[in-house]
C-alpha cells in the first residue's frame, strides 16, 4: 500500500508538470505569436520608408532638373540683359553724335 501510493504521489507531481509545461508552453506561443506581429511591423514599416526614400530621391532629380532649367535660363537672361545694355550704351553714344552734328 506504501508503494501504491508512493505511485500515486508521483503520477500527481507528473501530472502537475505536464500542466506546467502547457501552460508554459502556450505562454511561449503567445510570445512568438507577439514577436511574429512585430516582425511584421517592422518589416511593413521598412517597406513604407523605402517607398518614402524612393519617392525623396525623385523629388530630389526633379528639384536638380528644375535648378539647372532655372541656372540656364538665369544665364540666358543674363546675357540679353548684357546685350541690351550694349544696345542701350550703342544708342546712347549714337545720339549723342547726332546731337554734335
Amino acid at each position: 500500500m506504501t508503494s501504491n501510493c508512493h505511485h500515486q504521489e508521483v503520477i500527481e507531481a507528473a501530472k502537475k508538470r505536464v500542466s506546467a509545461a502547457k501552460a508554459q508552453s502556450t505562454s511561449a506561443s503567445k510570445v512568438m505569436d507577439a514577436a511574429d506581429e512585430m516582425v511584421n511591423t517592422a518589416n511593413a514599416t521598412m517597406e513604407t520608408a523605402i517607398q518614402m526614400l524612393q519617392m525623396a530621391k525623385k523629388s530630389m532629380a526633379t528639384a536638380k532638373q528644375n535648378k539647372a532649367a532655372a541656372l540656364m535660363q538665369f544665364d540666358v537672361s543674363r546675357r540679353e540683359m548684357k546685350e541690351a545694355e550694349r544696345l542701350l550704351k550703342e544708342a546712347e553714344e549714337r545720339s549723342r553724335w547726332e546731337e554734335e552734328e
